[in-house]
């Protein structure tokens, strides 16, 4: 299979099975995991918008599945 590593760009053939896919090696995809635990990469749309704002008995809260607000976990 061939794969083009998403953080070096470099084209490999690997096996179906490779560990490290997407990524091209291992030393790919610890960086990419130290770029997202150093905030490097962003998501760019915010999780409440702004004309939205949080609510801990919002009805639409996922954290919250049966409805009855308190926050995560408290019932």
């Amino acid at each position: 299979m061939q794969i083009r590593c998403p953080l070096c760009h470099r084209e490999a053939a690997v096996p179906d099975d490779f560990a490290f896919r997407p990524f091209c090696s291992r030393r790919c995809k610890l960086a990419d995991l130290g770029n997202w635990l150093d905030e490097a990469y962003t998501i760019s749309t915010p999780l409440f918008p702004p004309d939205r704002p949080y609510s801990p008995d919002d009805p639409d809260d996922p954290d919250d599945p049966d409805g009855r607000g308190g926050g995560v976990g408290v019932h």
